[in-house]
């Protein structure tokens, strides 16, 4: 979720826009997600300026969930939501 967020701002510094939906957006080799990656991940665009990528991700139970953004999780699934303005 990182890197499409990271691609996003990217996107914004050169277009001076927000992208439309996240077919748009370019990543580099090394930091490319999977298409099935990709798919989990959803891309709302509130206005020009505003956006929210959505994506909920399974986990190994082990796992401590350290996410610091508004996030539910419940058994081994973590719920994240990212808000940008």
């Amino acid at each position: 979720m990182q890197t499409v967020y990271r691609a996003i701002t990217s996107y914004v510094a050169e277009n001076n826009k927000l992208p439309d939906n996240l077919d748009t957006l370019q990543f580099e080799d090394y930091d490319k997600p999977s298409q099935s990656a990709l798919k989990k991940i959803t891309y709302n665009k509130s206005n020009d300026s505003a956006y929210e990528l959505c994506a909920t991700f399974k986990t190994n139970t082990d796992v401590e969930n350290t996410n610091t953004d508004e996030e539910s999780s419940g058994g081994n699934t973590i719920q994240a939501k990212y808000t940008t303005i």
